[in-house]
């Protein structure tokens, strides 16, 4: 079979007016009850209304037409392209309609490559291969278009599987939630009593004149964040930006948990990642968004005022935008009296008594209605729920839960157990949530339910999974222990928390099976001999007063070691005694000397945090263990001599992935295009770093915030693969070689500025720059030079000087002009453009395009250049460029270069000189990069003979489901699909699988 589904399931409210958001096409025997069928639920489960063909007995004559009505009534399909889909002509159909929708609709498509090779699908190799039945009328035809679909369906960035499945399902549902602008807020099933309580809030929402935060209080578990979540779904789209900030109150309480959220909302409401030092600094970038853009935000189980004004600020927001918050706190409305914001409070209502009765028959029946004879009983059990949506959920799973399955549509023992909740009616809803612990299927699982709810609140579920898994078998039993949300008395103790207890006394009476040891504040200077730690997997003793750190034993088992803020720690000594340990946290021990230098022989060590370690590696000869992977040395002064950089070159780290050196005192590093396991870089803060050379070209995230003397990046050969790149506050960068350079004038040798030399005389003149905002942020206004794609501009004010000249002018915004025949080798073009502001409100970042064609070759050049200048209201700016092209332009070639513009900007005249090589000494030597107009230019390439040179994703400016943006489609015409420019980075197109 092919493709997914008859019968689907809608999770959440309609968004647009599409029936789904995805179609899925598969192959029905390769995956239709394994891959397709997890990730059905996967997505479904997330709120993305998925169409799958469940039925694997129907004709394919039968299927096509429902089939084909689902793909045009989807936005998005997901293509399972399996060993045997192309030997399933209705799949191959499917794939062709697919991607004829991507092309004349907004239709997005992304390819799985589910255990085959995307190569084999691009060239139709081993079971992609297709063969064509010439005893068929019109068979060679459709092989064809089988055939373009495979390549073009191959061609687009799609998942490769590799490691889990569960990883990669998770992957695929997050890609696809993007792609659609969809926040993925899971909402809860079985939603009752949702449309009444949400009528009025929708009316909100669509009230421009109302006020713009509304606020929902109420008691734990009475719906507030499911009916939050309802609303949000319902109107995400509606809105520029969206963002929805979950358990807020039990974030704040984890370390820097208010700037995770502060930055969570920026890359929600930006559509990217921004980093910074404090809540502060966060605080104001988001008052400067929410004053311009129209946003839904909904903020949820808020509890402290600091906690509203960290994330929303204290200035005016757009009047459009709308804001909605829950709390468990009876109100909330006083801490809006001081500011700008209009607050109205929305008084939640608990279900009525139908609507209680209908809640809990779907947990406990798995219908609307109650089990025939049970009516009765569910509506006592409901009434005892007092409208509460949380205990209706526990009640009703508690009989199905229970550890008898023989009990579980018993009468007798839905009698027995409400006569338990009559005893206490004060205590009801308690009650049930104690009693939803005890029907817990497995004892192992209720004693591993009291040790995370004693102990791991908040953890990080894989560090909770190392330490309990050889007891309580945990990757299996945390999801069934957390069903449950009461706590009881612990027996089988092998956790152990003392924070800030203080012992005294023998410490033989340690129980010897302890496997995890949290004791913050531990106030011994030493660890006392008599201490048994033979069987610990993790000790914490964050905060300790160590003075010295021996262990007294050899641990095998140990696994985990965190010291963080041991701020007396000076000594660590035979960590060698600790075979197989994997992580090593020595966070802000800033008194720490000494690491003994077995650290060298740790051979699982992969997690090594020594951050604010500031007096450690000062002169020391510290080896680390090869086996590192995420090494933190930030804010350790490191400030030494070249000579004397041994410590930072990493020699024999081949498996080192992730590297943060950010606050240090270097000027300089040594070459690290040997680290090819590296995909993060952090420099950040390092004031003194002058230039960063020979990085290896698999780096993927390379950070450099507020390197304010950093001048030069280079990498190991001019392609690389930077998918994160933050330089921010560099305002000296001049140069990433192979991406940009960008030079004032007055740093610029005569020399090197061939033809255009005369510009030397303007260099003391100034123009603001706009475009790259991490560019131009803080920098010089001195007339730079902007050199990238083998294209030198510069944005000047409205000189005159017989050096700007013309061959070709027109007073519009386009011109055309035929090479005519020279003696003189062609070198390229200068390109002219004169430009105004002509509305006050527009003198922000608006893209301007130069595209030049030549139509004699079919050959179109777009290009956005990353800076530009910004005159003043109603002045001329001059934008002065030279195309090293004369290798794209032949004497007889028609040549017709064109700017197009938003509103805002009005075009005044445009003109282009043709360049011969006497005018142009080296200029070129400037340029000498491998993409450039005179090298490999593919990654920029788009499905036809057009080059994008442009080095940001315009697409985040786009309306999903509105008409193709009139900048683009005039930019590149109507024959291209504007849909290749998504997710465009600074290196270009995405890769390739």
């Amino acid at each position: 079979m092919a493709s997914s589904a008859s019968s689907s399931t809608i999770a959440s409210p309609a968004t647009n007016n599409s029936r789904y958001d995805v179609f899925i096409s598969f192959r029905g025997e390769d995956t239709r009850f394994s891959f397709t069928d997890h990730l059905y639920e996967a997505l479904v489960g997330a709120g993305i209304r998925t169409f799958r063909d469940d039925d694997s007995t129907n004709s394919a004559a039968d299927l096509k037409p429902e089939i084909e009505r689902a793909i045009t009534a989807s936005r998005a399909s997901i293509v399972v392209l399996s060993k045997n889909y192309a030997n399933s002509t209705l799949c191959l159909d499917e794939l062709v309609l697919i991607m004829e929708r991507r092309k004349t609709f907004y239709h997005i498509v992304i390819p799985v490559f589910y255990h085959v090779d995307p190569s084999h699908v691009r060239e139709q190799e081993n079971s992609f291969s297709l063969k064509v039945n010439t005893d068929v009328e019109g068979f060679q035809m459709k092989v064809e278009r089988w055939k373009a679909a495979l390549t073009e369906v191959a061609n687009l960035e799609g998942k490769v599987l590799t490691g889990p499945e569960t990883k990669f399902i998770a992957d695929i549902v997050s890609t696809i939630g993007h792609k659609l602008r969809l926040k993925l807020v899971s909402t809860p099933p079985h939603l009752t009593g949702m449309d009444t309580r949400a009528e009025a809030i929708n009316f909100w929402v669509k009230d421009k004149q109302d006020a713009e935060v509304l606020t929902i209080c109420g008691m734990a578990g009475s719906g507030k964040t499911t009916l939050a979540k309802y609303i949000y779904e319902s109107n995400l789209l509606k809105f520029e930006s969206s963002s929805f900030l979950e358990d807020i109150g039990k974030i704040c309480e984890q370390p820097y948990g208010l700037c995770a959220l502060q930055e969570q909302l920026l890359a929600d409401i930006l559509e990217e990642k921004k980093k910074e030092l404090d809540v502060t600094r966060y605080k104001s970038q988001i008052e400067n968004v929410l004053q311009k853009k129209r946003v839904l935000i909904v903020l949820d189980d808020i509890d402290k005022k600091e906690q509203l004004e960290a994330l929303l600020g204290s200035e005016k927001i757009n009047t459009e935008s709308k804001i909605i918050i829950t709390s468990r706190l009876p109100t909330i409305q006083t801490w809006f009296m001081s500011t700008y914001l209009k607050c109205k409070e929305h008084k939640l209502e608990l279900l009525n008594e139908h609507e209680s009765l209908e809640l809990l028959s779907w947990y406990a029946f798995g219908s609307k209605i109650p089990m025939e004879g049970f009516k009765e009983l569910a509506s006592q059990a409901a009434e005892y729920c007092s409208g509460n949506p949380l205990a209706l959920k526990l009640l009703g799973s508690l009989f199905v839960n229970s550890k008898d399955p023989r009990k579980r549509n018993n009468i007798d023992f839905w009698i027995s157990t409400l006569n338990l909740l009559e005893r206490d009616p004060d205590y009801r809803i308690q009650g049930i949530l104690r009693m939803s612990y005890e029907y817990l299927p497995f004892l192992t699982y209720r004693e591993l339910f009291l040790h995370i709810a004693c102990f791991f609140i908040g953890e990080d579920e894989d560090y909770v999974v190392k330490i309990l898994e050889p007891d309580y078998c945990a990757t299996a039993g945390i999801p069934e222990a957390f069903e449950a949300d009461s706590l009881a008395k612990m027996d089988n103790l092998k956790l152990l928390q003392l924070n800030y207890v203080e012992l005294s006394g023998s410490y033989d009476d340690f129980p010897e099976d302890l496997r995890w040891l949290c004791w913050h504040g531990f106030q011994l200077g030493t660890i006392p001999s008599d201490f048994f730690m033979g069987n610990l997997v993790a000790i914490d003793m964050s905060y300790s007063r160590l003075q010295l750190f021996e262990p007294p034993m050899v641990i095998k088992p140990l696994k985990i070691l965190n010291f963080k803020d041991s701020h007396s720690l000076l000594k660590i000594c035979n960590i060698s005694r600790l075979p197989n340990l994997e992580t090593l946290i020595l966070w802000n021990c800033y008194s720490l000397v000494h690491v003994c230098d077995t650290i060298e022989d740790l051979k699982s060590l992969s997690l090594l945090n020594m951050t604010g370690c500031e007096h450690l590696l000062k002169g020391s000869n510290l080896k680390f263990p090869h086996s590192l992977e995420r090494i933190w040395l930030k804010n350790c002064n490191i400030d030494f001599e070249l000579s004397d950089y041994s410590i930072l070159s990493f020699q024999i780290h081949s498996m080192l992935q992730y590297l943060h050196l950010g606050n240090n005192l270097f000027e300089f590093l040594p070459d690290y295009n040997h680290l090819k396991s590296l995909r993060v870089l952090e420099l950040s803060f390092c004031s003194r770093l002058k230039r960063i050379e020979c990085l290896p070209n698999t780096l993927e995230e390379l950070f450099t915030t507020c390197c304010e003397l950093l001048e030069n990046i280079s990498f190991q050969s001019h392609r690389f693969a930077l998918r994160e790149f933050d330089y921010e506050g560099c305002i000296n960068l001049l140069e990433v070689e192979g991406l940009l350079k960008l030079v004032p004038i007055l740093r610029i040798d005569e020399r090197d500025l061939g033809h255009m030399k005369w510009l030397k005389d303007y260099q003391d003149l100034e123009v603001s720059l706009i475009g790259d905002y991490q560019l131009t942020s803080g920098r010089s206004h001195h007339i730079q030079m902007l050199y990238e794609f083998g294209i030198t501009s510069t944005f000047l004010p409205n000189i005159t000087n017989p050096n700007i000249t013309h061959d070709y002018i027109s007073q519009s915004s386009s011109l055309s002009f035929t090479i005519p025949p020279s003696p003189k080798t062609l070198k390229g073009l200068n390109i002219t453009f004169k430009y105004t502001i002509t509305e006050e409100k527009h003198q922000h970042n608006q893209p301007i395009f130069a595209k030049i064609t030549n139509t004699t070759k079919g050959l179109d050049l777009i290009y956005n250049p990353m800076v530009f200048g910004k005159p003043k209201f109603n002045e001329v700016a001059v934008w002065l460029s030279y195309w090293s092209m004369g290798n794209l332009l032949d004497i007889g070639d028609k040549v017709n270069v064109c700017f197009i513009v938003e509103n805002g900007l009005e075009v005044h005249e445009c003109g282009a000189k043709l360049v011969y090589a006497n005018e142009d000494d080296d200029m070129e030597n400037n340029m000498e990069w491998e993409e450039s107009l005179l090298g490999d230019l593919s990654r920029f390439k788009l499905s036809t003979d057009t080059y994008y040179l442009c080095r940001r994703d315009f697409f985040k400016s786009m309306e999903v489901d509105g008409p193709t943006p009139s900048w683009f489609r005039d930019s590149v015409g109507y024959k291209i699909d504007y849909t290749e420019i998504q997710g465009w980075r600074k290196t270009g197109r995405s890769q390739k699988p």
